[in-house]
Formats: structure tokens, C-alpha cells, sequence
């Protein structure tokens, strides 16, 4: 950000009321807010400086350059004499890319021999019964037993996207492989990566599931916990992908008709790939995502639990 964008920032705070902290090496017994405001009250105001107050407010925001500071921070009051839109660059997320390099590597460690063995008796199971691929399990949870190896159904209702009404609908065969697998190659399995986890906080669980019971509007439930559509639709996904059988045709109903409803089942039925994406853009602007992805949840949910 430069300089003149700083000094804009600054008379915003200042015109606004917002709240500003200085660096705890600064502020010693003085407050913050109360030392930040005087020295911005002067600086947004008057055209000439001291050098001392320019040195406080460098020195406050880390902004001490070796060359003259006064012209820069006159920008402040000509700002305020004419107002306009400007951009600030968002601080780099480093949390987040580490994050997006650990899946990364989660990935690249998976056994792919296992996988590919997994992906094909999943197509074969799906065949059988019928149903996409995907319904039987999703390929991240694929992908996963491909790292935990599970041999149990304890072990594999574990795995996210799981749950135990599909470990115990669809496990037995997958469980027979990985262990034979397991078995035959001589694998030591990570046991310390199979972590129990109660996935979806058990008390939001349970509201969901009620206020479905009770058949309240999609929107009303999700004003109730004060969030999105799209995050209330998350919320269920959790719900439905991990096996347990919810019943949401009557919010089916309130959103397509008889004929929407068949040819988004059609649609399911056909494809391979549980990928919203797909659906998106086989649509286009037909539906919002929100639609698509409740379809596909009463889908998965009639088919798969």
C-alpha cells in the first residue's frame, strides 16, 4: 500500500469514529485510541507539521522511509477535501496457504494402487444397485481410506462423508479389500491417523433434524442459526453425506415442480460425478447453485441412506 493510501486509510478512521490500536511499544502509560486521535485530529487538519509530530506518527504505523515525510502526509487533508474510492491490498493469508499445502501433501501420500482398486469396486457396487458411482461413496472419502486403510466398521464410519448408516449399507466389500490389501502387503496402517471425530456439533445436528421433522421452511431454519442458504444446504450436506436419512421433499416441493423435479433427476441418475460444477453448467442460469445443491442432497439422500 503506499503512502497516500495509508493517509486516506488514516482519515477514514478518523472521520469515522473507528477504532485504531498502536503497537504496544508505543503506547506506554498513554492510551492508544486517546493518542492515536490527537495526532490524527492535527494531522487531517492543519497543513503544517512539526517534525516531532511527523516522527510520532511514522513511528506509530512502521511508516519511517529516508526521505521527507511532510509532503506525504499533506495527502491526508487534500483527501479530505475531495473524497474518492481506492483499493487495499488484503494481507497475505499464510495460514491459509500452509493449509492448502498440508491437503496437498494428504494427497499426494494416498496409496494409489488401494484407490484405484477402491474406485473400481465402487463402480462395480454402483452397478449393481444401479445408482451413480458416487452415491455409494464420495471420492474423497475414497481417497481417504486410501490413507487410514479402515478394516473395521468403527474405523470406517470415521471417514468424513462416511458415517455409520453407509459403512454399514455399503462397507463390507471395500472393508474385505483394504484388509486383504493390507494383509498382503505387509502394510503397518497409520492407526494414529484414524481419529474419531463427532463431525457436525451433535446439538445443530439435532435442531436440523427437528426443525426438518417439523417441516419449517429452509430459509426460516436458517435464519433461526443466522446463517446463509448455501451454508444451511453445507450443514445438511454434512448430515446426508455421512448417512443418515433426512426427509426434505416437502422443501422439494416448495422449490420445483413435477416436471424440474424429474428432469433434475435425470440429470443424477446419468452423471458419475457428484461435482455441482457439472451441474451448474449443464443448467447454466436455469438454477442457482442453492437449488442444484438441495436437488442433489434429496437425491443422494433417497438413493444412497
Amino acid at each position: 500500500m503506499s503512502f497516500f493510501d495509508i493517509s486516506k486509510v488514516l482519515c477514514i478512521c478518523l472521520r469515522t469514529g473507528f477504532s485504531i490500536s498502536l503497537p504496544s511499544t508505543i503506547t506506554r502509560p498513554v492510551s492508544a485510541s486517546s493518542k492515536i486521535l490527537s495526532i490524527l485530529s492535527a494531522f487531517a487538519t492543519s497543513s503544517e507539521f512539526g517534525e516531532k509530530t511527523l516522527f510520532m506518527i511514522g513511528t506509530c504505523f512502521g511508516l519511517i522511509e529516508p526521505f521527507p515525510l511532510k509532503p506525504r502526509f499533506l495527502a491526508c487533508s487534500q483527501y479530505l477535501s475531495n473524497p474518492s474510492d481506492f483499493f487495499i491490498t488484503e494481507n497475505h493469508n499464510h495460514v491459509s496457504d500452509l493449509n492448502i499445502k498440508v491437503n496437498h501433501n494428504l494427497k499426494s501420500i494416498n496409496d494409489k494402487n488401494l484407490l484405484k482398486i477402491l474406485f473400481s469396486e465402487r463402480k462395480k457396487v454402483a452397478k449393481l444397485k444401479k445408482v451413480p458411482p458416487y452415491v455409494i461413496f464420495q471420492e474423497s472419502s475414497l481417497e481417504e481410506m486410501s490413507l487410514k486403510y479402515p478394516i473395521t466398521i468403527d474405523e470406517l464410519k470415521n471417514i468424513n462423508g462416511v458415517g455409520e448408516g453407509k459403512a454399514r449399507k455399503f462397507g463390507d466389500s471395500f472393508l474385505k479389500i483394504i484388509s486383504d490389501y493390507v494383509h498382503d502387503n505387509d502394510i503397518i496402517r497409520p492407526e494414529d491417523l484414524i481419529i474419531k471425530s463427532s463431525g457436525l456439533n451433535s446439538s445443530l445436528k439435532m435442531f436440523l433434524i427437528q426443525s426438518i421433522d417439523r417441516k419449517m421452511p429452509l430459509e426460516d431454519i436458517a435464519d433461526n442459526k443466522g446463517l446463509e442458504i448455501l451454508e444451511m444446504i453445507n450443514e445438511l450436506e454434512k448430515i446426508v453425506f455421512s448417512g443418515t436419512k433426512i426427509n426434505i421433499d416437502y422443501m422439494i416441493d416448495d422449490f420445483f415442480d413435477e416436471d424440474q423435479q424429474q428432469e433434475l433427476y435425470d440429470f443424477f441418475i446419468d452423471t458419475e460425478s457428484d461435482d455441482i460444477n457439472l451441474a451448474i453448467e449443464e443448467f447454466e442460469d436455469e438454477y442457482e447453485e442453492s437449488d442444484l445443491r438441495l436437488y442433489r442432497l434429496k437425491f443422494i439422500n433417497d438413493i444412497s441412506n
